[in-house]
């Protein structure tokens, strides 16, 4: 699996190098015209806009930034939406008050701006529960003890590899009332340990190491989920039976299909 998994990387990579090539060529060019300059810089994308860093940032710093948001940004954000759309279809009730939240906030063909996201109380908390479901990495990243400490009564030598399972802690009843129920309303209501305790929900990690791309990930989905369910019916095909396997991310298996029906 993870000869795998570095094959993919590295071709990711090989394209990445490839297209940047491309890019840079066609910015060169238009930087010896003269258009760059009187471009808007809202028509600018990211790497043009690293390209014009004072500070004159080396090609291939700019290509690790971009590589870093596609590569842990694509992936996990697809799935992100692939489980909810499993939750959408299996629990019908649910849809249904989101939609009846996204039609109260926004309506039915008025644009979605980044203005209504945080009115969408529900919404967030559907997905939060989405996330402790499947989040798209069932451990936190890998860490390394620097030195000899004790976890509770558990002696934890210098140089010893260190994972946690917060697929563990997000079906523990120790946090989570009836752990094994799709419940988005314990989010809104607060009164499980899990949902105030910043330590016992960490689908984005924590701490220095935070996923940078958190927010980037969470306003797409909520922008796309909010186009779908306000305009159409959604539905499992049948039979279906979720499975989850561990590839370059948590993932479902087989692939998620569904019925979109319009409602208009």
């Amino acid at each position: 699996m993870t000869g795998n998994i570095r094959e993919k990387k590295n071709e990711i990579k090989k394209l990445f190098y490839s297209k940047f090539d491309q890019l840079r060529e066609a910015y060169n060019e238009r930087c010896k015209n003269g258009t760059v300059a009187q471009e808007p810089a809202k028509f600018k994308n990211l790497i043009e806009l690293l390209l014009e860093q004072p500070e004159g940032l080396p090609d291939r710093e700019i290509i690790s930034q971009i590589f870093t948001f596609f590569f842990a940004g694509t992936d996990t954000t697809s799935e992100l939406l692939t489980l909810s759309h499993y939750y959408l279809g299996t629990h019908p009730e649910i849809q249904t008050k989101l939609r009846e939240e996204i039609l109260a906030q926004i309506g039915k063909i008025e644009e979605i701006t980044y203005d209504h996201i945080p009115k969408l109380e529900y919404l967030n908390a559907f997905l939060k529960e989405v996330l402790r479901f499947g989040g798209p990495l069932p451990t936190a990243n890998l860490r390394v003890a620097t030195k000899d400490f004790m976890l509770g009564d558990m002696e934890i030598e210098k140089g010893t590899f260190l994972q946690c399972a917060l697929a563990g802690a997000a079906f523990s009843l120790k946090y989570f009332s009836e752990p094994e129920k799709f419940r988005p309303e314990r989010w809104i209501e607060k009164v499980d340990r899990g949902t105030v305790e910043s330590s016992t929900y960490l689908p984005f990690s924590a701490g220095a190491r935070r996923c940078i791309g958190e927010q980037l990930a969470l306003i797409e989905s909520k922008v796309m989920l909010c186009e779908l369910i306000r305009q159409f019916n959604i539905e499992l095909k049948t039979p279906f039976e979720l499975k989850m396997r561990i590839g370059l991310i948590y993932h479902a298996e087989p692939d998620v299909h569904v019925i979109y029906t319009p409602l208009y």
